[in-house]
């Protein structure tokens, strides 16, 4: 499970080595520990993720999101484990 102090540094590390970057491949991993949850099927994750562009993560509490451009984020945080989520569009928060 993070703390926030550790969504801060997740995301300050990935904004300062990932963000731009083309992701060649995606996996769930092989053999998911017992607190891990996943919410789409391994070869779904591979699709959603493969030639997509890291954009800034952003720490919000216990969650951490990180936009795939176009059109994607992963969320990753407390709910009872580590949780991925896709969705069909990114909006700002003034947008919402």
């Amino acid at each position: 499970m993070f703390e926030l102090p550790e969504v801060v540094t997740l995301a300050k590390q990935i904004n300062s080595t990932l963000v731009g970057k083309v992701i060649r491949s995606g996996s769930l991993g092989n053999a998911p520990p017992k607190f891990v949850w996943y919410n789409r099927s391994h070869d779904e994750c591979e699709m959603l993720t493969k030639g997509r562009t890291i954009g800034e993560a952003h720490a919000k509490a216990k969650w951490l999101s990180i936009p795939l451009e176009p059109g994607y984020v992963v969320l990753l945080g407390e709910c009872g484990g580590l949780a991925a989520s896709y969705g069909t569009s990114v909006r700002k928060r003034s947008e919402a």
